[in-house]
């Protein structure tokens, strides 16, 4: 995360049930401009890079979407 092009964010820590209770969660924060700028170009890369067109969800097999159904059951599991 990066916040005014100045202050960073990087962890592992996620917003989850597993991040609060179980998990041993890490984030550095970094107050720096240079860094902070560097942070916010590779997320733009990283955007332009993950795009999932509409068709291809819609498009994506029978098999595809029943692991992904199962696989959501077992979220919160451990």
């Amino acid at each position: 995360m990066v916040a005014d092009g100045m202050w960073s964010t990087v962890g592992s820590y996620n917003i989850d049930h597993l991040s609060v209770v179980q998990n041993c969660e890490l984030i550095a924060v970094v107050s720096d401009a240079d860094f902070g700028g560097r942070m916010e170009a590779m997320f733009e890369e990283d955007i332009g890079r993950s795009e999932i067109m509409r068709d291809t969800w819609r498009n994506r097999g029978w098999g595809r979407r029943i692991l992904e159904h199962l696989s959501y059951q077992f979220r919160n599991a451990l």
